[in-house]
C-alpha cells in the first residue's frame, strides 16, 4: 500500500494568493473598461462623454449683401456731358469755345460750330460773318490762323473734322472791321450747306480778348439771321 502524498506547507499559502492576484486583475479591468466609456473629471470620477462628435464643414465667404436701389456694375456716365466748361450751347445751334478765356490775352483760340437751320442753309455760300460782340479783338487774324474751315454734312463727325473744306472756296484773305470786332470771309458760291449741316470754323492764334464781361458771338451765313452763343471772358 502506498504511502498517502502530504501537501506540503508551500502550496497551503500560494492558494490564498492566487485568489486575491486573480480578484485584484478583475477589478483592474474593470476599471479599464470604465474609463473607456467616459472621462474622469478633477473628482477623478468617470463622466460619460455625452457630445456628440462636432462634424467639421467648409466655411465659405459671407454672402454679399445687396442694397436697394444700388447697382454692383460701374456707376454709367450715360447723360454726362463731355462739352468744355467754356462752350455753351444754345438752341440758335451755334457753340463757341475761346481758350483762354483770360482778359487782355493775345494768341487766344477760337472755336465755332454753327448747325444749319433752314433760315440759315445755303445753295452756295458767298459770305460767312463773325461778329465777336467786343469781347475778342481779330483785328491780327489772318488766313495761316485758319486751322479748319469746312463743312460737317449731317453734323455725325466728333471734334473738328469736316467732309469738305472751305480752303478752295476762299477768294480772298479775311476782312477785318468795326475795330476788330467782325470778320468777313468771303466765298465762291460753289459750296452749298443743308439744313442740318456743321459749319466748323478753328482759328488758332491772332485773336486777342478784352476786358473781363459777358458777350454775345454771332455767325451768319450770307444775308441769313446771324446764329448767336454767349461766351465769358475772366479776369486775370
Amino acid at each position: 500500500m502506498n504511502p498517502k502524498r502530504l501537501r506540503s506547507q508551500d502550496s497551503d499559502s500560494t492558494g490564498p494568493t492566487r485568489t486575491r492576484l486573480l480578484l485584484t486583475g478583475v477589478l483592474v479591468c474593470l476599471v479599464l473598461l470604465a474609463g473607456c466609456g467616459g472621462n474622469t473629471d478633477d473628482g477623478g470620477t468617470t463622466v460619460a462623454n455625452t457630445e456628440a462628435p462636432v462634424e467639421e464643414t467648409a466655411t465659405s465667404a459671407p454672402p454679399t449683401m445687396e442694397t436697394a436701389g444700388t447697382s454692383s456694375t460701374s456707376p454709367s456716365t450715360a447723360g454726362t456731358s463731355t462739352v468744355p466748361a467754356n462752350v455753351s450751347t444754345n438752341a440758335s445751334g451755334l457753340e463757341v469755345t475761346v481758350d483762354p478765356t483770360t482778359e487782355n490775352t493775345t494768341d487766344v483760340n477760337l472755336i465755332a460750330h454753327a448747325t444749319m437751320t433752314d433760315a440759315t442753309a445755303s445753295e452756295g455760300i458767298e459770305t460767312i460773318t463773325i461778329e465777336t460782340g467786343g469781347g475778342l479783338d481779330l483785328t491780327n487774324v489772318s488766313v495761316a490762323n485758319v486751322d479748319t474751315a469746312g463743312i460737317d454734312e449731317n453734323g455725325s463727325l466728333v471734334r473738328d473734322r469736316t467732309d469738305e473744306s472751305l480752303a478752295s472756296s476762299v477768294e480772298r484773305d479775311v476782312q477785318v472791321a468795326d475795330d476788330g470786332r467782325r470778320l468777313r470771309i468771303a466765298l465762291d458760291g460753289n459750296t452749298s450747306v443743308e439744313p442740318g449741316d456743321e459749319i466748323v470754323a478753328v482759328l488758332e492764334g491772332g485773336v486777342e480778348t478784352g476786358s473781363a464781361g459777358s458777350y454775345t458771338f454771332g455767325l451768319a451765313v450770307d444775308n441769313a439771321t446771324a446764329q448767336t452763343d454767349d461766351y465769358t471772358i475772366t479776369s486775370s
